[in-house]
């Protein structure tokens, strides 16, 4: 997926829209976002309990499920 994010992506939705370097800086942000553990170690510092992570598609997504501290 990495080939089509920064290869395919910006230059079809570049053309499509006319903001190809909109579409550059989405690939650039998503591989700088936390991810797995990091994204589970920065969530548990940040007062969050019952943190889990699912891959979906095959990795190239993420779901985060947290509990959020009561009164907050």
């Amino acid at each position: 997926y990495r080939f089509y994010l920064h290869r395919c992506l910006p230059w079809i939705a570049g053309f499509v829209t006319g903001e190809r370097q909109a579409y550059d800086y989405l690939g650039a942000s998503i591989e700088k976002f936390p991810a797995g553990a990091e994204m589970i170690a920065l969530l548990e510092r940040n007062g969050f309990s019952a943190v889990s992570a699912e891959q979906l598609t095959g990795g190239v997504a993420s779901m985060y499920l947290a509990r959020k501290p009561a009164g907050s």
